[in-house]
């Protein structure tokens, strides 16, 4: 019997017009699912409404609570410049 599990992630992001900031900031916790399609509705109605979303793929241990390094799957909307691939 196998302790891992594959989970989906959505991190949302909001645009920010700050002049203490010049790129979008992650808004808010990591959004958990356990099927692709599912994440990818939901990253794409939080980029609508807050700027950007990231959806990525992780493996998980059941023991330890712990992912794996993550993989991006799908982008939406606004982003912060640099290199999201873990």
């Amino acid at each position: 019997m196998s302790n891992s599990y594959n989970a989906y992630l959505v991190q949302p992001y909001r645009s920010v017009d700050d002049i203490f900031c010049d790129e979008p900031e992650a808004w808010g916790a990591s959004l958990e699912h356990t099927d692709l399609n599912s994440a990818v509705v939901e990253a794409e109605e939080l980029s609508e409404i807050h700027g950007g979303a990231v959806v990525f793929s992780v493996v998980g241990d059941m023991q330890t609570g712990m992912y794996s390094s993550y993989k991006v799957l799908r982008t939406f909307g606004e982003l912060p410049d640099g290199d999201l691939a873990g």
